[in-house]
Order: structure tokens, then C-alpha cells, then sequence
């Protein structure tokens, strides 16, 4: 007997579906009422299916719009190119619950843990929160950490403007005006800070007011590096000693813009591909 095995079954039938249109309209699992898309999750997939390839798409639509439906469709498909694995971003873990709820109305996988297996295979979708992603123990990884680092092919980051805002906020180090390293990291930066403006800096120095201290600073003093390295020890120090983290509210202080850079410790944030839904 000769057995035929092109015939037999090679998996997923929307499997090998990039285009996203197509992808909606042959998902086999969709519930009661969505059997078709709206006109402006249909322009919206089109124009993103033009412009797959670049690095970055911002994606704008107004409230109501579909957008989670867009951003599962989206990340299905890089999917299907083995653009994978693909990370859902949003702010609260509410949201996430409700992305995942709009994903079982479709029929797409998805879990909530980047270290399940489905989702580090490209199997599943992972809906999570930007909490999760962005803080200094991880669960993506971080390069020097002790968790391996998980190198993310696609990423949706639902409400953007939320996300930069928790973000920037994650990794900024505020230090009062009272503590002992404001003054010697306040002489670091002396000159970064009065060629931005001397006024600024008065203001600084009488702990009236934050600055941003540039990226490239110190004057070849000290690296940016090695700073954040000392703010990265007092902070630990302090947690240690019992009195919480190194911030205090309504407190001056210098904002370390310069800790966004930590972000590429995170291969996470480095995706192949990227869209910013607000």
C-alpha cells in the first residue's frame, strides 16, 4: 500500500494567512458578532499591511474604535511570518483581562505569562502589562540578570501615551534635597546643568525645582554608567536599612532622563517590529 502524506494535516488551516483581512475573515473559532470587521478596523489593517515591514507604526484610532481587535489580528499575523514571539502591551492588568477576553472571541491563543511555553514558540499571544515588562526583576529578563532574557519579535502597546508615562516613570531615581548623595552628584553634573541654564541650576541647587541631566554628561568625570550604578547602590542600600525606596513626594531632585537607556537592557523593548495603538 502507498500512503499519499501530502494529504495528510500540516497543522493550523490559518497558519500560513499573513494578510490580515484574510486572517479575520478565516478564523475558524470567532463568536456571535464577529463575523465581520468595521470599515475602520478594515482600513486601519490595510494601511498597517502596507507598512508591516517598517520597524515602527503608530496606529491612532478613536475610542471605540476596535483597536483590540486590530492589535490581536496584528500580532497574529507576525505570527504567522514567524515574526514571533508576540508580546500585547497595556497599562492596567483590567485591560489585560479584557484583551484576552476580546482574543477568546476571536479564537486566538494567549497567555499572560512571558515564561509560558506557547508563548516563547509563537504559539500564543502574550497580554500583559507594562508593569510586567518594565522593572528591575523583569519576568521578560534582563541582560546580567538572573532570569535568561526573552527576545520579543512583535509588540502592540495598547493606550502608548499611558505606557511612555509608566515607563519613564519606572525608571526614574528620585533623590531628596536632604540626602547625602544630591550634593555630590549635584557637583557631577555642575556644568551639564548650568549650560542648560544657570537659573535652573540655582533653582536645582536650592532644591526649588528637577532637571533633566543629558545623556552624554560628566566631563569625562565619571560615566553615566557608573552614576546610576551609585544611585542603583544607595536606593538598595536604603530599601536594606528598612526606610523604603530612595524617592519622596514633592521632593527636588535630579530626573535622571538618562535611565531610559536601561530600557535597551531589556531585549523586550527591542523588538523586529513595533506599533503604538492610542
Amino acid at each position: 500500500m502507498v500512503f499519499d502524506f501530502s494529504k495528510l494535516s500540516t497543522g493550523d488551516p490559518i497558519s500560513d494567512i499573513t494578510d490580515p483581512t484574510d486572517l479575520f475573515d478565516a478564523l475558524p473559532n470567532k463568536k456571535r458578532g464577529y463575523g465581520y470587521l468595521r470599515a475602520v478596523q478594515q482600513s486601519v489593517l490595510d494601511a498597517w499591511a502596507a507598512r508591516r515591514d517598517e520597524h515602527d507604526v503608530v496606529i491612532k484610532t478613536n475610542t471605540g474604535g476596535g483597536k483590540t481587535v486590530v492589535g490581536l489580528v496584528i500580532l497574529q499575523c507576525c505570527l504567522n511570518e514567524k515574526k514571533g514571539p508576540a508580546l500585547y502591551l497595556v497599562p492596567t492588568p483590567d485591560l489585560a483581562r479584557r484583551v484576552r477576553e476580546e482574543a477568546d472571541n476571536l479564537g486566538l491563543p494567549t497567555v499572560d505569562d512571558p515564561e509560558k511555553p506557547a508563548f516563547l514558540r509563537g504559539e500564543a499571544i502574550c497580554v500583559t502589562t507594562m508593569n510586567v515588562l518594565i522593572n528591575g526583576k523583569s519576568r521578560f529578563g534582563i541582560v546580567g540578570g538572573f532570569r535568561q532574557p526573552v527576545t520579543v519579535g512583535s509588540v502592540v502597546v495598547d493606550d502608548a501615551h499611558a505606557a511612555l508615562a509608566m515607563t519613564e516613570e519606572k525608571t526614574r531615581l528620585r533623590i531628596p534635597g536632604d540626602h547625602p548623595a544630591y550634593g555630590a552628584l549635584l557637583d557631577i553634573f555642575e556644568d551639564d546643568l548650568k549650560a542648560q541654564s544657570l537659573n535652573g541650576f540655582k533653582d536645582v541647587q536650592a532644591q526649588d525645582s528637577s532637571a533633566a541631566v543629558p545623556c552624554r554628561s560628566g566631563h569625562g568625570k565619571t560615566s553615566m554608567r557608573q552614576c546610576w550604578k551609585r544611585c542603583t547602590a544607595i536606593a538598595k542600600a536604603r530599601y536594606l536599612s528598612g526606610r523604603g525606596q530612595l524617592s519622596a513626594t514633592n521632593c527636588s531632585g535630579v530626573r535622571w532622563c538618562s535611565a531610559l537607556r536601561t530600557l535597551r537592557s531589556c531585549p523586550s523593548a527591542r523588538p523586529s517590529r513595533s506599533s503604538l495603538v492610542t
